[in-house]
């Protein structure tokens, strides 16, 4: 409303075309869509405000008039970029040169999402360089901003003169754990209170365009279905909004060329035989992925010299067509797919762990021709990424999974080299189904990576990567509560019906498990992961203009039933966290103290607990409780060795560390008129070496001797209450060199102290047995990181 009346301020001053229409979702937050003023040279502009959230979103197509051909083979070369800027929360970038840098992840999630919603609803054959920028000027600090996103975006499009079919909306939906549906939840109230997450985008009427979804610890099919339903309806208001900013400020739309196949073409091609063709080599269940791939090539040539069209415009397009038709055909009309399976049925499903023995954890999962090989590696809390975001709420992530496919898992040739918009998504979408049910850091406290290398794709290389995931976090040892797995439901629907009318349900078959043909040639790629207990990620990715919002629901059960049968595999593979795991992976134990015994562990400044992680590769935190009496230390170790070696040196330094009669090497720190003070190894605890000490021989100052820096070995003569340790040097020296008075034993030496004396003198210089109940000086300082670690 701020917006609307400053935007009427100005044009009422004569300084604005600005126009601004709202909508208000259940529950009362409020979207303003605003135009006219900004971008005013793009082909289409849009400034979203949500909360204090305000995205503008531009467009731009490089087809202005209809003799402008397009130069690709019909496929949209959509470009969707999303950018936070750093001063919409009020930032410097942290960067080198203090500007913002690469896109991070969440960036290119977001572009991800605006382009799955965005891109069904051009023109089929609309094949024109296309550019939709969207940048966050104002970030509200408690409210994620993709959805303003995906809005302002559909607004841009909507207004401009590009060919497009509006109005687009999203919203995102929560769901608590006792069922209740919350539209346009906060950061607060979704990690707080919801179980499920979903960003949901339509169409008009029942047309479902992109679906998002996580869901911790999981929710049932019902209440996803619920929550579906809920986000559709709730969307609504959006799209009136953008009906009223389309009346008042949207331009004629273009004439352009699309690129379609001419009817002469495809009725040339039929002629020839093109339809038999493609199926015969389209359907044989003997033949793998790539020699399916050659033989409908070779028969699409074929065709293509009958007909006498080699290199007439479109035909690639028409054989591709054709091939299609031949899919959607065969489950529609026969219940028939390509490989021989029915509808419902899985390909063969294969799962092996602890294959490669250098690894924390690992499992190859192979269905059909995709193979994923997938690794665990545990670390510790120091490991989690911090995360550098407009939403104040987001904590350190201490899990993540990352995804990668090299060319040769298509038998391809191609780049390789850095993290591309697909990696990074599929590799979200195993961490968010993953992630429900990764231990909570508190009774885990570990960072947990999970790598997935996909050595070879025919379809649903993501969901093998989450039912590996899985396997491998349980062959690492990591207590997650249950197996996920994940599955990918397709769909072929009658397009004929479809166009003929839009409102209704046309013909349809769902396909369980697709293979990447029937992911190209079909209407929808529905990813569904999920416990035995319940949902925990879906994603949704279609080709048409948008589906029914029933066809989704129907998906449910079957992806279900196929889901059980996956982890009826996994878990005759393994089927809980292994109670012991090798050698090499990290451990984490925790000491309990008594307060007074910190000082000796931390030492002077922190020196012995350091000397600790240094030399067994450990890291150490200690943490007092509230009422000062205790102390719990926690020591994290990459491997069994290095936990044995940190837990015997802390077991020195608290109690073992300078036995009376012990002999040590040390190190002279400083001399005094009485003596030495010297380090100990290896507690780092330091003692005093009297004069009377030194030598057999009688000794006047205790440099005569030694020197600062000087290494020599030392006997424990006693240690009192305190901790002050007494040495000696000249029990060690041939008592052949003794004099005879010296030789009777030990005896007082002239400044010898009592056990008090020595206590409090000790204690004043700084010598000795600090940090004890009382004494900040010795407690190594825990900042936020330190403070996680524990």
């Amino acid at each position: 409303r701020a917006a609307a009346a400053r935007c009427a301020s100005a044009s009422a001053s004569g300084g604005s075309r600005g126009l601004v229409e709202e909508a208000v979702l259940p529950g009362g937050s409020v979207v303003a869509f605003e135009s006219g003023e900004l971008a005013r040279l793009a082909d289409g502009a849009a400034l979203v405000r949500h909360g204090d959230n305000a995205v503008l979103a531009t467009v731009v197509s490089s087809a202005p008039s209809f003799e402008d051909a397009a130069t690709s083979d019909g496929f949209l070369p959509l470009q969707v970029e999303y950018k936070e800027k750093a001063f919409a929360s009020g930032r410097i970038p942290a960067t080198f040169t203090r500007r913002e840098g690469a896109p991070r992840d969440r960036e290119v999630l977001a572009c991800r999402v605006i382009d799955r919603a965005l891109r069904p609803r051009f023109p089929k054959g609309f094949a024109y360089e296309t550019q939709l920028l969207a940048s966050l000027l104002s970030a509200d600090g408690n409210r994620h901003a993709d959805v303003a996103a995906i809005n302002a975006a559909a607004a841009a499009v909507a207004l401009s003169d590009v060919p497009f079919d509006a109005p687009v909306a999203a919203v995102r939906v929560g769901a608590t754990a006792a069922g209740e549906l919350v539209v346009d939840p906060d950061a607060d109230t979704l990690r707080d209170e919801c179980a499920l997450e979903l960003l949901y985008a339509r169409a008009e009427g029942d047309r479902a365009l992109m679906v998002e979804a996580a869901a911790r610890p999981g929710v049932s099919e019902a209440v996803f279905a619920a929550a579906l339903r809920l986000a559709h309806d709730a969307a609504a208001p959006l799209l009136d909004a953008q009906r009223r900013l389309m009346a008042a400020a949207s331009r004629a739309k273009r004439t352009v060329k699309l690129m379609r196949p001419s009817p002469a073409v495809s009725d040339a091609l039929l002629a020839a035989g093109g339809a038999e063709a493609v199926r015969a080599a389209l359907f044989d269940p003997s033949v793998d992925k790539a020699a399916r791939a050659a033989r409908l090539e070779a028969a699409k040539a074929r065709v293509a010299s009958t007909a006498g069209m080699k290199d007439e415009e479109g035909i690639e397009m028409a054989l591709e067509k054709l091939a299609a038709s031949a899919v959607r055909e065969g489950a529609l009309e026969h219940g028939e797919r390509v490989d021989g399976r029915a509808l419902h049925e899985l390909r063969p499903l294969r799962c092996m762990v602890g294959l490669l023995p250098g690894t924390h954890g690992d499992a190859l999962f192979s269905r059909g021709d995709t193979q994923a090989l997938t690794a665990v590696t545990v670390g510790g809390l120091a490991d989690a990424a911090e995360q550098d975001h407009p939403v104040r709420s987001v904590p350190p992530k201490a899990f993540y999974v990352h995804y990668s496919m090299p060319p040769f898992a298509t038998n391809e040739v191609g780049k390789v080299g850095g993290v591309g918009r697909r990696e990074v998504g599929h590799g979200a979408l195993a961490e968010k189904a993953l992630a429900a049910v990764a231990p909570d850091e508190r009774d885990f406290p570990f960072a947990v990576r999970v790598s997935s290398e996909v050595l070879g794709s025919n379809g649903s290389s993501s969901m093998a990567t989450v039912c590996g995931g899985s396997l491998a976090l349980m062959d690492a040892g990591v207590p997650v509560r249950e197996h996920v797995a994940g599955i990918s439901v397709g769909l072929v629907m009658d397009l004929e019906q479809l166009e003929a009318s839009p409102n209704d349900t046309p013909r349809y078959a769902l396909l369980t498990d697709i293979q990447g043909l029937e992911d190209g040639l079909g209407d929808m790629d529905f990813k569904i992961c999920g416990t035995r207990s319940g949902i925990t990620a879906v994603q949704l990715d279609i080709k048409p203009s948008g589906v029914p919002v029933g066809v989704l629901e129907s998906a449910l059960q079957p992806a279900l039933e196929a889901r059980h049968k996956i982890l009826d595999a996994m878990e005759a593979t393994i089927s809980a966290p292994r109670e012991s795991v090798g050698d090499n992976a990290p451990r984490v134990e925790t000491i309990d103290l008594m307060a007074d015994l910190v000082g000796k562990l931390v030492g002077l400044q922190g020196v012995g607990m350091r000397d600790i992680e240094s030399r067994s590769g450990s890291k150490l935190t200690v943490e007092h409780s509230e009422d000062g009496e205790r102390a719990k230390v926690s020591i994290f170790a990459p491997d069994a060795k290095s936990m044995a070696l940190a837990r015997a040196l802390v077991g020195e330094a608290i109690s073992g560390d300078v036995p009376v009669g012990k002999v040590l090497r040390a190190r002279v720190l400083r001399l005094e008129e009485y003596g030495a003070i010297l380090e100990l190894f290896p507690s780092k605890r330091q003692g005093l070496l009297h004069v009377a000490e030194i030598s057999h021989e009688g000794v006047g100052r205790a440099g005569d001797v030694l020197s600062v820096g000087q290494e020599i070995k030392v006997q424990v003569l006693d240690v009192d209450i305190r901790g002050n340790v007494k040495l000696s040097r000249k029990r060690l020296l041939p008592q052949s060199k003794a004099p005879a008075e010296a030789a009777k034993g030990f005896g007082p030496p002239p400044q010898t102290m009592s056990a008090a004396s020595a206590a409090k003198s000790t204690t004043e210089r700084g010598v000795g047995g600090k940090g004890g109940k009382g004494s900040g000086r010795q407690q190594r300082p825990r900042h936020g990181r330190m403070k996680r670690d524990s």
